[in-house]
């Protein structure tokens, strides 16, 4: 119907393409794509950070200026970063597993151990395996998680809720833009002059506002956090645009 013609057209195979650097398995289009999302990660990690440094300024203050001690003991903090985090690569690992065989968009591909015992392709029968048993693990490493910083009182439970819209919200403008940007399918046949660029530029303008952000929050307070973060930074924007430039036909 319509919906799947506004979706590019996933071609037969999937299979990854022979590389010359001795890795005859690196599938070289996720290589790109992991890379692609840790700037919009980064992004969003130095947004957190930055809101941070804001609310603990402004928790100091109000120390300072009153005598109330019965303030909040998440009011420095609203996102909890280890929630956040667990939430993000949970969804990004098995966006990642799932895009190589199925329609990432579509909830029923989430769930592979269903259709096991009809795959007649033993090679895609492992793979389903392998999402499975990286989905089993990834959802108890995020309620152990969840449970760890509850517990301890890192993350209250405003926190949490706090930590849970935040992901969803910028998970969903992740997938909105590789969807409208067509690069998330593999090696898909493709309708967007030069989709790879506006992925990029999309890419570098989200990062740019999220790092500057944190920049102009903590360049003064902690020097060497900045340095580490852009040094961090630049090594993924190195990868990712040298991938682009030598990889681009294994990639796209």
């Amino acid at each position: 119907g319509a919906e799947d013609q506004s979706r590019p057209t996933m071609t037969a195979s999937h299979a990854p393409r022979p590389s010359k650097c001795g890795l005859p398995g690196l599938h070289w289009n996720s290589v790109w794509f992991a890379a692609y999302s840790f700037l919009f990660y980064f992004s969003w990690s130095a947004t957190i950070e930055g809101f941070a440094a804001y609310g603990e300024a402004d928790l100091s203050n109000s120390i300072t200026n009153t005598s109330c001690k019965g303030l909040d003991a998440d009011y420095g903090r609203k996102v909890c970063s280890g929630l956040f985090n667990t939430v993000w690569f949970t969804f990004i690992t098995l966006f990642l597993a799932v895009r190589r065989v199925r329609d990432p968009y579509l909830v029923r591909s989430y769930f592979g151990v269903l259709r096991i015992c009809r795959e007649r392709r033993a090679g895609r029968r492992r793979w389903m395996l392998f999402e499975c048993l990286i989905g089993i693990v990834l959802t108890a490493l995020f309620f152990a998680v969840a449970l760890l910083n509850w517990t301890t009182g890192k993350c209250p439970t405003k926190n949490a809720l706090h930590s849970g819209s935040f992901s969803m919200v910028v998970i969903f403008v992740f997938v909105a833009l590789s969807n409208v940007l067509q690069v998330a399918y593999p090696h898909a046949v493709v309708t967007l002059a030069s989709h790879w660029m506006w992925a990029i530029a999309s890419a570098a303008i989200v990062w740019l506002l999220g790092f500057c952000f944190y920049l102009s929050v903590q360049l003064d307070v902690d020097t060497a956090a900045v340095l580490w973060t852009l040094a961090s930074n630049l090594a993924v924007w190195i990868f990712l645009v040298g991938v682009t430039y030598f990889r681009f036909g294994e990639v796209f």
